[in-house]
């Protein structure tokens, strides 16, 4: 009778220890950490560019103040143009978001390879508040047309006004009260909108950010750690909705886009 009441304690306890799981040396490893080698036995095949060559159509030029370089120097785009010829890129577009001296920099480095690349110049949005600013930035248009420009870009505006796409990241015109920031549909774009039409240019336009910018920059944030730079957790998002059929709005309110990124416009639309 005394077996008979020792072995269910025994079982049990032994049931316990199998349950737990064994340690072993690999524990420690972190799954990042964690780079198996295969015991697979087959071919490998290495294709170091696709059988048909590609056009990138979004690249940024260098952006003093942070860690996005290139596309600014001749040196740059020459290792642009290396690396392109490697993996099989026959034309990048690159969004310069230039206006001015700079544009016409860019432009003269480019000329080096004619084929390569589409430069898109930026907006003039320089003394916006002046009563000559809508003849001033479509003439600026066109004369970076003249420059090479073919195409308008990045443009944004999230909500905080319109300005260049990488500047949003930065502040500038979003420090200006809201009642007087220039939105996407502001009459005073009006000539350059018609101007890009007329010159049968495409435009870029960034309206929103991922939904994770507004989540917190911590080990839970899906966006890579350089794009935290976009990151609007904890700040007022101004969101108003707008549909082609509405009436203009009076100059200086704040529109609300509902879609992430607008496709390029064609000319008369």
């Amino acid at each position: 009778m005394r077996f008979l009441r020792i072995l269910p304690t025994f079982s049990l306890a032994t049931l316990t220890l199998l349950a737990q799981p064994a340690k072993n040396a690999m524990d420690s490893v972190l799954l990042k950490d964690w780079v198996p080698d295969s015991s697979l036995v087959v071919p490998i095949t290495k294709i170091p560019k696709a059988r048909f060559s590609a056009i990138d159509v979004h690249i940024h030029v260098g952006m003093s103040g942070t860690s996005l370089t290139g596309g600014d120097t001749a040196e740059s785009i020459a290792g642009w143009v290396k690396l392109m010829d490697e993996v099989g890129v026959e034309k990048m577009v690159v969004v310069t978001e230039a206006i001015g001296p700079e544009f016409d920099r860019l432009a003269d480095l480019y000329k080096a390879y004619p084929g390569r690349f589409q430069l898109w110049c930026g907006l003039d949005i320089r003394d916006f508040e002046k009563p000559d600013y809508p003849e001033r930035a479509a003439a600026e248009l066109e004369r970076c047309y003249r420059r090479g420009a073919r195409g308008v870009g990045e443009l944004s505006d999230k909500g905080s006004g319109i300005m260049g796409g990488m500047v949003a990241a930065y502040g500038g015109p979003s420090k200006i009260p809201p009642n007087r920031r220039m939105y996407l549909d502001d009459p005073r774009l009006d000539l350059f909108w018609k101007k890009c039409a007329e010159l049968k240019i495409p435009i870029n336009l960034h309206v929103a950010d991922h939904p994770s910018a507004w989540r917190p920059p911590d080990n839970h944030q899906e966006r890579l750690p350089r794009s935290q730079i976009f990151n609007q957790y904890g700040r007022d998002r101004a969101v108003l909705r707008r549909t082609h059929g509405e009436a203009r709005p009076p100059a200086g309110t704040p529109p609300q886009y509902d879609f992430h990124r607008l496709p390029l416009l064609k000319p008369g639309q």
